[in-house]
């Protein structure tokens, strides 16, 4: 699952963007994610941080 998310973080797409949001919101795990990128693509790291902080604010 991991590269779709990828992929989908680096699309332009507002409706990828909203595909991480519910992923995140579903239960993914955020840590794995964030370690991959760190690893593999870290300039994609902000574009998930952003997307954890949507997904907090749909969920409030």
């Amino acid at each position: 699952m991991l590269p779709e998310r990828l992929l989908k973080l680096k699309s332009p797409r507002a409706k990828d963007r909203a595909d991480v949001i519910e992923l995140i919101k579903a239960g993914a795990d955020v840590e794995k994610t964030r370690a991959f990128l760190e690893a593999n693509a870290r300039d994609l790291v902000a574009e998930l941080e952003r997307a954890v902080v949507a997904a907090r604010q749909e969920e409030e």
